[in-house]
């Protein structure tokens, strides 16, 4: 059995000859068939990829617990040097650290934390209170040992970045090496070791990265020349600390503590600074994300290439779509194009943003250029969108089915070749094109949660439920699902159940836009107008570009009088 596996995605995928499955951290015992095109939707996102070969299922659960817990500390360690999270977040992750840290994960942290001194931004005083306050010893003796350390570590990355490139030939080869020197714990080892540098030679020409390697070994001997002159102070480095720590690391949603050369460390920097932008965009702080994102821009002109630059702007303007700001989505999707002009994926995003912002000709000139550079089937699908909103339903109906035809493993089309059916009132077509797809694309969220508007639409309530609450059950991570169910029994009258089902939706998908609204219409519907006041500006404080949360604070001032 081969097996894929990702600490940052929490998920394990099996794969044994033809069969393919999953299975997540938090429910190793539920195992989900997938098919082969679901693998890189699962691990999309993932930096920590791994790959076990010829292993079994044990084996497997051991090593992803292993790349989990390495995640989770390096989140907890970021969230703890960050003194822009208040107090009680930052006390929780420093409980969560104390939990996770052991020897391996100890090292794992110091063997990137000591790769660069830490910014002036990194607040290592307060995280050494906080730990202090709370007796984690193993956190306690980790802060202690980097704080001292800051010193050997700066003069450890100045003689890596004095090593001349001629030593390397290449400078592609250089960062391949020291990311190769990063995983042996090349810096880690040079740092511990100030007054023997022999010992951690040694030590590093044993190591299978480079033993037997005769230019590893001239690299490895130029770097520690510098070191020759530092004596050890044994007060200083506590050995017993280095041995019992462990860190931080999933949602990493904070901008970057370290800073990274290699390949490897700068997609993880740049996918953890994206993850910060997002939560501030989520969350209203619009000059803070955006002053974020500009500085992660201008850090990957240095040193990416501008389709990498363009990757990430596409990615935070689907973000941006996804809390509902299309203008914010249109802004970003224009700054990538103009980051990488031949980018058809960044003409897509550009094209979808002009459609939700109802500038259909626009749309319509971005989805050609995204062909043209090579999307054709979602600019196909993107077309077909264009002329459903115009009300071209006939035209978007056979556009779908063009697209069907020329890409059929594409679920997006027949998804949407469902939609226009039941947005032109033909439900039974509807019904029988979801099913079709729910066939072809058993995973298929979308087409799972249509199925269930059409019966809902049809007035077949009991079985839309029932539809819904499956979907929830096999997809506990699909906010539609939820307010769908929610709308469900609205419908039907059972409003109190309907309020407990945003109540939920809020709570398991705090950035969800549209439980939000939901809640408060309820609150409105009942009214409750002054609980409904409040629940539409909590809303807007949190989305304020939401449309309809703005409306709907309107209208309750209307209803009551002022």
């Amino acid at each position: 059995m081969k097996a894929l596996i990702s600490g940052q995605v929490g998920t394990a995928v099996l794969i044994e000859e033809e069969k393919i499955a999953s299975f997540s951290i938090d429910d190793p015992d539920q195992i989900i068939e997938r098919s082969e095109h679901e693998i890189h939707c699962i691990f999309h996102d993932a930096t920590d990829f791994t790959i076990l070969k010829d292993t079994n299922m044990d084996h497997v659960l051991s090593e992803l617990d292993k790349l989990w817990k390495k995640d989770r500390a390096m989140h907890m360690l970021l969230i703890l040097l960050d003194n822009s999270e208040d107090n009680d977040t930052r006390q929780l992750a420093s409980e969560c650290l104390e939990e996770y840290l052991s020897d391996d994960i100890e090292i794992y942290l110091t063997d990137y934390l000591y790769t660069s001194p830490l910014p002036s931004s990194a607040d290592l005083t307060g995280a050494l209170e906080i730990s202090q306050n709370s007796n984690q010893v193993r956190a306690i003796g980790f802060f202690k040992t980097l704080e001292i350390n800051q010193s050997m570590i700066t003069k450890c990355n100045e003689a890596w970045n004095a090593l001349p490139i001629d030593l390397f030939e290449t400078l592609e080869y250089k960062e391949d090496f020291r990311m190769k020197a990063i995983s042996a714990g090349a810096f880690r080892l040079f740092v511990i070791e100030q007054g023997k540098k022999d010992k951690a030679l040694l030590d590093l020409l044993l190591n299978p990265a480079f033993k037997g390697d005769v230019k590893s070994r001239a690299i490895l001997q130029q770097w520690a020349a510098p070191f020759k002159n530092d004596t050890l102070n044994k007060e200083i480095i506590n050995e017993d600390y280095l041995k019992d720590t462990p860190l931080f690391q999933k949602f990493i949603n904070k901008i970057p503590i370290l800073k990274r050369k290699s390949a490897q460390e700068k997609l993880t920097n740049v996918e953890k600074n994206k993850l910060a932008i997002k939560k501030y965009f989520s969350q209203g702080k619009y000059p803070k994300a955006w002053k974020y994102t500009e500085y992660l821009i201008e850090d990957q002109r240095i040193s990416s290439e501008p389709k990498h630059i363009s990757q990430t702007l596409c990615d935070l303007a689907q973000h941006a779509k996804s809390i509902g700001d299309y203008k914010l989505q249109l802004k970003l999707s224009e700054w990538a194009i103009e980051e990488m002009p031949n980018d058809g994926w960044a003409y897509t995003q550009l094209g979808d943003a002009y459609r939700l912002l109802n500038k259909f000709d626009e749309a319509l000139n971005s989805f050609e250029k995204a062909a043209s550079f090579g999307e054709k089937c979602v600019a196909h699908n993107g077309r077909a969108e264009v002329l459903k909103a115009v009300g071209r339903f006939d035209k978007a109906l056979m556009t779908y089915e063009e697209t069907i035809k020329r890409f059929p493993n594409d679920a997006v089309a027949y998804d949407g070749r469902a939609e226009v059916l039941k947005a032109v009132g033909r439900f039974d077509e509807a019904l029988i094109a979801y099913e079709e797809t729910i066939k072809r694309f058993p995973e298929n969220e979308v087409a799972n949660n249509g199925r269930a508007e059409v019966l809902k639409a049809v007035g077949r309530f009991d079985e839309a439920l029932m539809t819904y609450e499956e979907t929830i059950k096999r997809f506990p991570n699909d906010a539609v699902a939820y307010n769908g169910r929610a709308e469900v029994l609205k419908a039907v009258g059972r409003f109190d159940e309907a309020l407990m089902t945003y109540e939920e939706t809020i709570k398991r998908f705090p950035n969800n836009v549209v439980a939000y609204t939901g809640r408060a219409e309820i609150l409105k519907a009942f009214s409750r107008f002054d609980e409904a006041l409040i629940a539409f500006e909590e809303t807007i404080k949190r989305f304020p570009e939401n449309e309809v949360a703005n409306n709907g604070r309107a209208e309750v001032l209307k209803a009551v009088g002022r």
